[in-house]
This record gives C-alpha cells, structure tokens and sequence, in this order.
C-alpha cells in the first residue's frame, strides 16, 4: 500500500512500510491518517529535484502512535499471553522506556530471565519498540495499561523484587555515577509497603543509598530531586530511626533541610530544623541545620529573625559580641586590626595554615552569610565582623570563607577610616584567598 501510494518500487518503501505497519496496525485508516501527519510535519515530503517522496526515517521511527491506535493497542495487549504479559510488566515497572543495559544486569537472576527475548518478540506487534539501547512504549496509554494489568497486590512485590536485583552490587561507600544507580533506587522506594523493610540493616542500607542519592543530586543542583531521595531515606528508617541510627538520621535530615532550602521551601526547613533541634544537644550537632535556617529565615523576608538566630548561634560557638556597637568601637576595633595586619605580608597570609578548628569554621560562615541581612538591618556590626573574621584567621588558619573578612575589612577602612590604599592593597589579598580556595563560587 505504501509503494503503491508514493509510486516507488518496495524495496525503496519497505522500511517505511515496516515502521508505519507497526505504529497503526495495518488499519487503511490509520495508514492515510498517520501519511497525512507525517506530511503536514514535515517528516515526508515531495523532492521537486528528485521528482520523488523522500522521508526522515529516524524521526518517523520515533514519532509517537496516535491515541486511537493506542487504544487498539491497549485492547490487544490484553489478549498476550502470560509469559509476554509478564515481561512487558517488568518492563512498564521502569516507565515508559527502559534501558536494555539495566534489564541485563536484571535478567541474568532466574526471576527475570527471558524478558528481553519476549520484549525483542514483541516489538513486530508494534506494543514496544526499540530506540537505540531503550525498549519504549509505542504510547503512554499503552504502559499505563500493562502497568494497570498489574494486581494491586503484586505491583509493590514486583517493584521490590526488581529493586533488589539492581541494588545488591550498589555500595555506598563507592556509590556509582551512572544512572543505574538511581533507577535502582527508585524501584525499592516504590515498593511502600513496609512490608518489604522489616529488616534492620537492609532498611539502614536502602535509607543509606537515598542519602548517597540525595547528596549526589543536590552536588548537581537537582535539589527538587534531591528531595524525593532523602524523603525516602527517612522512610526507611521508621519512627525509631533517631534511636536506631543516629548518626544517619541526622544527615538524612540535615541533606533535607538543604534541599528544601535549595527549593525555596522554607516552611519545610523550619520542619526539618525543628527535628534536628529536637533530637540533638550538642550544638556541633545541629550547627548546619542551624546555617540553613539562618540563610532561610533571611531570603524569606525575616532578616531581624535571621539575625537574631545567628547572633545566639555565634554565642554558641564561643564568640563573644557587644550587644551594641558605638562609632569609638568601630574605630577601635579597625585600628587594632590594621595595626595587626601590618606585620603581615602577602606571602605570609598565603602560605598561612588552612583552619581546622571547626567552631571557627562555623563562626566565620555564619558571619559572612549574615553580612547581607545586616547591611539591610544593623549594618554598624559589618566592620566588626569582618575584623573578627581576620582575627580568626591569622590566628587559627585559613579557610575558604576568609575571603570575605579580609573584603570587608577593606571596604570599611575606605569607608570608615578613609585609607584607600590600606583597602585597596587587603582587597586585592582577598582576591588571591579566593583563588587559593577556589572559592569563587561563594
């Protein structure tokens, strides 16, 4: 029909033929349908040069079936035998496509053997077809129908199954790059039914992979994403899990409060703050979760609260600031520091220890992260920060956030003391920190 149509001999037609056969099901008026698309988008057209029909046959063999061929594609899905039923199960599992590299590793289990030589079988019927290394649904109603052909009650064990095939060889401590990883993942998490998670350590191990997941994600800025792992890390670990794993517990919630933050679901870091507070004492514990909800309280229209969290969280650290600020101590305090900073070379503050002590650490983050929201609110504590940042620093050691301190320190004696070439010359040292962390990004 397809020759006959374009007036061209078979043997020019017969993969077009072959590819429209498969995607209306030989229907004549599916057939003049399907052409009469194909043309109007282009992916066929009449050659004036070649005095022919010429087609993009890649495109074509991806284009996606019509609903009314999907429909009749639905109904004879439901006439397949077990065996192919099955098969085409397993695959709706993942989606509408799956990679045939991940149902490899699937099939070489004696549960799953076989399903690709079905699926290979059936793609004449034009139920599935392949697109490089995928196996793809000819349509989403025609997943969804063999997904729905699942019994409600064996759709979580076949989902578990699946998952613990894939994720026996995954280790956390070597979490791979690849996508399989993920796919993995995903089908353990949609088998909810706890079920499948009564035993303790595999469950610490499945809330582990999330966790790994989440983490890689939100390195990737897929924080939505990121999400949906850690919130089924959670999960797994149950009501008990601050009890039964602490140290896991806390992550999974500290990764959460960040990606919810990352989001700009700011209600929910609130949520995720509150448990980490609830649950833990030691401050170091929760300093964090605490840095987040600072950086939350301040981007969502809170700067005074933001300050008010950062200024106790600073008190919890170990450092000591004045309740007020007066012009003489702004004065005092930058003198002193420039009085300090004049012993010291370029050479020297870049050859200086990194910082170790990780109170400081915190100290000298939470005092540059809320450096925006005083300059809005009590911009006098700026030059105090700053100076107290170059203290810590030349004191402890270096770490990626001096940056700031010795900028800010610069900005105010331009500012506040009108020494243009004692800023200028500590601007420029800041520059060579930020080169020497790579911390640009900050």
């Amino acid at each position: 029909m397809i020759s006959y149509a374009l007036q061209l001999p078979i043997r020019l037609t017969r993969e077009l033929s072959e590819i429209v056969h498969a995607k209306t099901l030989g229907n004549p008026l599916f057939i003049k349908e399907f052409l009469n698309s194909l043309q109007a988008e282009g992916l066929m057209y009449y050659s004036q040069k070649e005095k022919r029909w010429l087609w993009d046959i890649e495109s074509i063999s991806t284009r996606p079936v019509d609903d009314d061929v999907a429909a009749i594609m639905t109904r004879k899905v439901l006439r397949m035998p077990p065996d192919v039923l099955y098969a085409l199960s397993v695959a709706a599992c993942f989606g509408r496509r799956v990679d045939e590299n991940i149902l490899k590793v699937l099939c070489s289990s004696d549960q799953f053997g076989g399903v690709i030589e079905i699926l290979q079988r059936v793609e004449t019927d034009g139920i599935i077809q392949t697109q490089g290394t995928y196996f793809v649904f000819a349509h989403d109603l025609v997943h969804q129908a063999v997904y729905d052909l699942i019994d409600v009650d064996e759709v979580g064990e076949l989902h578990y199954n699946i998952g613990l095939q894939l994720v026996k060889d995954i280790s956390p401590s070597n979490f791979p790059t690849g996508k399989e990883s993920f796919v993995a993942i995903d089908q353990i998490n949609k088998a909810s039914s706890s079920v499948y998670f009564t035993d303790l350590s595999f469950r610490n191990h499945l809330a582990t992979l999330n966790l790994k997941a989440g983490e890689r994600l939100i390195e990737t800025a897929e924080s939505s994403s990121a999400l949906v792992y850690l919130q089924h890390g959670i999960r797994h670990l149950g009501r008990d899990g601050w009890e039964e794993n602490y140290e896991l517990c806390l992550k999974l919630y500290e990764s959460a409060c960040q990606a919810c933050y990352l989001n700009g679901f700011f209600n929910r870091v609130v949520f995720y703050a509150e448990e980490i507070d609830k649950h833990t004492t030691d401050f170091m514990r929760r300093v964090k979760a605490v840095w987040i909800l600072i950086q939350t309280l301040g981007s969502s229209g809170k700067p005074e609260m933001a300050i008010e969290k950062a200024f106790s969280a600073l008190r919890e650290l170990g450092e000591e600031l004045p309740e007020g600020v007066t012009e003489a101590d702004i004065f005092s305090t930058l003198s002193s520091t420039k009085a300090l900073l004049s012993t010291y070379t370029k050479e020297m503050i870049l050859n200086a220890p990194k910082l170790r002590d990780e109170r400081k650490q915190w100290a000298i983050k939470i005092m540059d992260n809320i450096s925006p929201f005083l300059f809005q609110i009590n911009p006098v504590y700026l030059p105090i920060f700053g100076c107290r940042t170059v203290h810590i620093s030349l004191s402890h050691g270096f770490c990626r956030d001096s940056w700031f301190g010795f900028l800010s320190y610069a900005h105010s004696v331009v500012s506040i003391l009108a020494d243009i070439d004692e800023g200028y010359r500590w601007a420029k040292i800041a520059g060579f920190i930020i080169d020497r962390f790579n911390a640009k990004s900050l």
